[in-house]
C-alpha cells in the first residue's frame, strides 16, 4: 500500500528536525536566534529538501509549501510553534491558549477561535518553557502558576495541571503600540478637549485612576498619558 502524502510530509519534517538539531549543536544560539542565524538554518533545511531520496519525490513540493514546511520546523524547534505567526500579526492584542488544541485571539476587541493548534500537550509545554526561559522562570507541578513580562514587552500568564484539568492554559497580552497624545486624538481615541484636560492633569501631577473592563484600552491610555510626562 502506497504511503499517504501526509505521512511522507511527517517523515520529511522528522528529517528536517534532525538536520536542524545538527545545526544547533554546531552553533548553539544560547536562547536567542538572530536573523542571520535563522537565515543560515533556513538554507541548511532547504538543502535537505533538495537532496531528498527518491522515495520522497512524489511530494513535489511547491515553493510556498517548501517555505511553509521549513518555517514550521523552525518555529517548533527554535520559535514558539503556532504562536509565532500570531505574535507577528499587529491586529492581534491577546492570544489565549486553552490546552493544546484550542487557541483564541483577540482582534479589535473581539475574541475568535482560530484553526492553529499544538501537536499535543508536550509540544505546548515545550513552547511554554521556551518562552519562560527568556526571563529565567519555569512552571511545574509544585509551582503551576506563573506571571511574567517577556523581553518583547508582552505579558504572559501560565497555569498548568493540577490547577487546570484540560492541559496548560496560557494568556499572552501583546505589547501595546506607543501612542502620543496627538496620534490618539487623530484616531478618535480622545476628543481634543479631553486630551487638553488630561494633558493639564499630567503636567499638574494630579493623581488619576484609569479603570475599565477587559480590552477597553486602559494600558493604551496609560501609555498615552505617560508620553506627556515632562522629562
Amino acid at each position: 500500500m502506497a504511503e499517504s502524502r501526509d505521512a511522507l510530509v511527517e517523515r520529511v519534517k522528522a528529517r528536517l528536525k534532525m538536520r536542524l538539531a545538527d545545526l544547533l549543536e554546531a552553533s548553539p544560539t544560547n536562547g536567542h536566534t538572530s536573523a542571520k542565524e535563522r537565515a543560515r538554518m533556513t538554507e541548511g533545511l532547504r538543502q535537505v529538501l533538495r537532496a531528498l531520496p527518491e522515495e520522497y519525490r512524489g511530494l513535489e513540493l511547491q515553493a510556498e509549501e517548501e517555505q511553509r514546511l521549513i518555517q514550521g520546523v523552525l518555529d517548533d524547534i527554535i520559535g514558539f510553534g503556532p504562536l509565532d505567526a500570531l505574535f507577528s500579526d499587529p491586529t492581534i492584542s491577546e492570544v489565549m491558549v486553552n490546552g493544546p488544541h484550542e487557541i483564541f485571539v483577540e482582534r479589535q476587541g473581539r475574541v475568535e477561535r482560530i484553526d492553529a493548534r499544538f501537536k499535543d500537550t508536550a509540544h505546548l509545554m515545550a513552547v511554554i518553557e521556551r518562552m519562560l526561559d527568556q526571563v529565567h522562570l519555569t512552571v511545574n507541578e509544585s509551582a503551576p502558576l506563573c506571571d511574567a513580562s517577556l523581553p518583547n514587552g508582552a505579558r504572559i500568564n501560565v497555569i498548568i495541571p493540577p490547577l487546570v484539568l484540560n492541559g496548560p492554559v496560557v494568556t499572552i497580552r501583546t505589547k501595546s503600540r506607543s501612542w502620543t497624545m496627538d496620534e490618539f486624538v487623530k484616531v478618535g481615541g480622545l476628543s481634543a478637549d479631553a486630551a487638553r484636560f488630561l494633558n493639564a492633569c499630567v503636567r499638574a501631577k494630579v493623581n488619576m485612576i484609569v479603570s475599565g473592563g477587559t480590552s477597553t484600552g486602559k494600558t493604551t491610555l496609560v501609555t498615552v498619558l505617560s508620553s506627556e510626562i515632562a522629562t
